[in-house]
């Protein structure tokens, strides 16, 4: 994450609003706090422009619900680009939705117009077609729509079935794991930073359980499970869980086939 410019920028402008705060002190945090910071300054008025709000009738918090859909639905479709018109359709389908306060008088005809002069958070490969500005914070908004049991009342829109916590995920991951290791990783995050430790541990064993047993469904999960139980940022895990992992641990570091040259470590 320290290693390229745009996040070594990211963070310096984190620490600048943050003072004399402490920058957050895990991926989860560090990411919602990155993207928040990137939404801000994308909706805030650029002379002699409006702000978002005044622009197209939404608002930043009522926005990033909108773009964790788009994030999840355009990685499930194994792209980055994503066209104009779903932007549009996710905004639409918000705007109807009147079970919350989304602002009717949204100007979705306005849409094309700002980010066609701020580009900002998105950026266009080519016309009327955007992606996020890097492809992980792509996965941070997907891990973000994820996380969900049901549609909270603040979203302004239905999270899909597909998309509910743990059995979306888990089913993302079984499909294509290279897909949404990465996501996957960012979600468990969020599970801790939020100390959901009863939904962590839940994710965990399903993610590992199947291949503890029979020794060839989806290794590549398991050995994710595996990963992040190991990771620092993780609390202590109850007994139960533990002990699935490291049932799973044998098989699954047995069947890891060979690294070619190159390859990322999973």
């Amino acid at each position: 994450m320290r290693e390229t410019p745009l996040f070594f920028t990211l963070w310096v402008g984190l620490w600048h609003v943050n003072r004399p705060k402490q920058l957050p002190a895990t991926k989860a945090g560090l990411y919602r706090a990155a993207v928040d910071l990137l939404l801000s300054s994308w909706t805030r008025p650029k002379n002699p422009d409006p702000a978002v709000i005044d622009a197209i009738g939404v608002d930043p918090l009522k926005l990033r619900p909108v773009l964790e859909a788009l994030a999840c639905k355009t990685l499930t479709q194994q792209s980055e680009d994503f066209a104009l018109s779903e932007l549009l359709d996710l905004l639409d389908q918000a705007k109807d939705n009147s079970a919350v306060d989304f602002p009717r008088e949204m100007r979705i005809d306005a849409v094309d117009d700002y980010l066609e002069r701020h580009a900002g958070f998105l950026v266009a490969p080519r016309k009327r077609h955007y992606r996020f500005i890097h492809r992980s914070f792509q996965e941070h908004l997907a891990a973000c729509e994820l996380i969900h049991r049901t549609s909270p009342p603040s979203h302004p829109r239905e999270i899909s079935s597909d998309n509910l916590f743990p059995d979306g995920l888990l089913a993302k991951l079984q499909q294509d794991s290279s897909n949404w290791r990465n996501v996957a990783r960012l979600a468990i995050s969020e599970l801790v930073v939020a100390r959901r430790l009863a939904d962590l541990r839940e994710l965990l064993d399903a993610m590992s359980e199947p291949y503890a047993e029979d020794g060839c469904s989806w290794p590549a999960v398991a050995l994710l499970a595996l990963e992040m139980v190991n990771d620092p940022e993780m609390p202590e895990l109850p007994e139960r869980c533990s002990q699935v992992l490291r049932r799973g641990g044998g098989r699954a570091g047995a069947a890891r086939p060979p690294r070619e040259v190159g390859q990322e470590e999973g």
